[in-house]
């Protein structure tokens, strides 16, 4: 996997796929989407849409909220 500056959002990512022995392709594969996104929501360069983070949640088997929590804690450090 590559070493990636992650968001909080990131970290839980990353340790699920560690968690599942699984990476960023796989997950990118598993959502309909390329691996190159999966790396820009791990490195907090955008956030994924609801339906996005719902099917990274499902595919991950996380809480959404937890993932959500993750990126409004990012979204306000922003803001700060």
């Amino acid at each position: 996997m590559k070493n990636v500056k992650s968001s909080a959002f990131g970290k839980i990512i990353l340790k699920r796929l560690v968690d599942m022995e699984k990476n960023q392709k796989w997950l990118a594969e598993a959502i309909g989407t390329n691996q190159t996104r999966i790396y820009d929501y791990i490195s907090c360069r955008c956030a994924p849409s609801a339906r996005v983070l719902y099917k990274i949640a499902t595919v991950l088997e996380l809480d959404c909220n937890v993932l959500l929590a993750a990126i409004s804690c990012e979204e306000s450090k922003k803001v700060s």
